[in-house]
């Protein structure tokens, strides 16, 4: 069993008994719902033929406890990024169609959505740091937890063939 946690055999989940917040470090957790689930990987097994490639691996959802102004600043992020987002592919896609017509429509509308693929992580993150807390993923890479997970051979990306 990991120190510190439970598992939750419902969701299938292991749940901080910490409190204090690993995003702000100020504020302290309400209960697990305020939690973010890291999903960590670990390969189990690869088999890499000619033709056929193929991986199997565990998934473990490892919380992280967040205070609930921190949740509501990844949420609210999450929300705002992606309105930015969709807001430069139609104004893009809009200048494209007043350019060239259908076809400057689509040329426009495939560069912003490969810059909004590329650009959406990067504003997400400025926007969360620009509140003064960590990231999903930093927050994550500094629970002590995690670490011991990830030097024990764990990954927080998903394992491919």
């Amino acid at each position: 069993m990991i120190p510190s946690y439970t598992f939750n055999d419902t969701l299938k989940r292991f749940e901080p008994e910490e409190k204090k917040c690993s995003y702000c470090t100020q504020g302290h957790a309400q209960g697990c719902d305020s939690a973010y689930y890291a999903p960590i990987y670990k390969v189990e097994s690869k088999t890499n033929i000619v033709i056929y490639r193929s991986v199997q691996y565990n998934k473990v959802l490892l919380g992280i406890p967040r205070c609930t102004s921190c949740a509501g600043i990844h949420k609210g992020t999450r929300v705002k990024t992606a309105v930015y987002v969709m807001a430069i592919l139609v104004a893009i896609t809009g200048l494209g169609y007043w350019l060239g017509d259908i076809g400057g429509a689509f040329a426009g509308f495939i560069i912003a959505g490969v810059a909004a693929g590329v650009g959406f992580i990067t504003l997400e993150s400025r926007l969360v740091e620009g509140n003064g807390i960590l990231t999903l993923e930093d927050g994550a890479r500094n629970n002590l937890i995690v670490k011991s997970f990830l030097t024990g051979g764990w990954s927080l990306t998903p394992p491919t063939a």
